[in-house]
């Protein structure tokens, strides 16, 4: 088993739309939407890691906000027992076109593609795997407060 602590970010566009991957690999699903995120380094802070998997990931520079959630996920990815503990982190944007070119060897290989997702087209994609799995009833109690 591996553990590791990853910094997830929830990057709301002023529509209100969130921004996921679709990437493969978790042994459970064959595709998987989910926040831009991963691992920290060593020696480095969560909110550290969440600015810098957000440049790295989607191109995007801007403040990352608060952390919002905690959770322990485990997972298995690649053939690999994962438990991580994550730290969700909220970020808002004026909408932009990904940048994918700051992705590692790992990430070309898993990540099919971005898309800026609305509540109602989560909601209306119950074959789609969003992790967290109740990701849009989340983002909604976000957007009210």
């Amino acid at each position: 088993m591996v553990e590791r602590d990853a910094a997830r970010i929830v990057l709301i566009d002023t529509a209100g739309r969130v921004l996921l991957q679709e990437v493969e690999g978790f042994d459970d699903v064959a595709i998987s939407w989910i926040t831009p995120g991963g691992g920290l380094e060593p020696g480095e802070s969560f909110d550290a890691a969440a600015a810098r998997e957000l440049r790295e990931e989607v191109g995007y520079s801007g403040a990352v906000g608060q952390c919002i959630w905690e959770r322990r996920n485990e997972f298995r990815f690649r053939d690999k027992l994962i438990r991580q503990n994550e730290r969700f982190f909220i970020a808002r944007c004026e909408p932009f076109e990904v940048d994918e070119s700051g992705l590692d060897e790992l990430e070309q290989e898993v990540v099919r593609g971005h898309r800026w997702w609305t509540l109602e087209e989560m909601r209306a994609t119950p074959e789609a795997n969003f992790e967290p799995r109740h990701l849009a009833d989340m983002v909604e109690g976000l957007l009210r407060s």
